[in-house]
């Protein structure tokens, strides 16, 4: 686990045999029946933000805070592909000062399909820096970005339909979007600070806490 302050996030593979829990720039299993350690998928440089399993659990996916995307054998504890989606963002600014650029808030769809990312960036050096903030969603399957849009300094939180083609977000306020074209299929406003969303298990309703 992280020593200080334990795992930032944890899936349960599909047959509930296995947690795995996010540590740092470490994920690290857990055989549900003992408590005992089973392994550790080690490849990330950044904090791990997300996971979900996919094939049953034979096959995971893990995004960390640099924005990279590691897709592994579980069984083999091993990574075999790898992704930067944000590797082409501009890292200087017009007057050459560098731009630090860092992912909050990571959500898988439920298949795998599709990350929704709260992309924060910054050139302020100062001690308490600002920096600005944008949703970007992703097709994992082949490696594009879909939509992105301007959340406006505000925080992003995300949470994605059983079937995976809707996503609830917010950024300033409250929406439902099309998944593969952003396209705004509800909305409302911002009830205040949103920290949790959640679709019920047909699809048919959003929890907001």
């Amino acid at each position: 686990n992280n020593e200080r302050y334990g795992p930032t996030f944890v899936r349960f593979t599909p047959d509930n045999k296995t947690l795995a829990a996010a540590a740092g720039n470490k994920i690290v299993l857990w055989n549900v029946s003992t408590g005992k350690e089973s392994g550790q998928l080690l490849g990330h440089q950044d904090e791990v933000d997300a996971l979900v399993f996919q094939d049953g659990g034979k096959t995971m996916l893990s995004v960390s805070r640099d924005g990279t995307v590691h897709w592994w054998d579980v069984a083999r504890r091993k990574s075999i592909r790898e992704w930067q989606p944000l590797a082409k963002e501009p890292k200087k600014t017009d007057k050459g000062d560098p731009i630090e650029i860092q992912i909050y808030n990571a959500c898988f769809s439920p298949d795998g399909k599709s990350l929704a990312v709260e992309k924060w960036w910054t050139s302020d050096q100062g001690f308490r820096r600002s920096g600005a903030t944008m949703t970007v969603v992703f097709d994992l399957e082949v490696q594009k970005e879909l939509w992105r849009e301007d959340a406006k300094g505000s925080s992003c939180d995300f949470a994605f339909s059983p079937d995976g083609k809707r996503l609830a977000m917010t950024g300033g306020r409250f929406s439902v979007r099309d998944v593969g074209t952003g396209r705004q299929l509800a909305a409302a406003p911002s009830p205040g600070w949103i920290g949790y969303l959640s679709f019920s298990p047909k699809g048919e309703t959003v929890a907001i806490h």
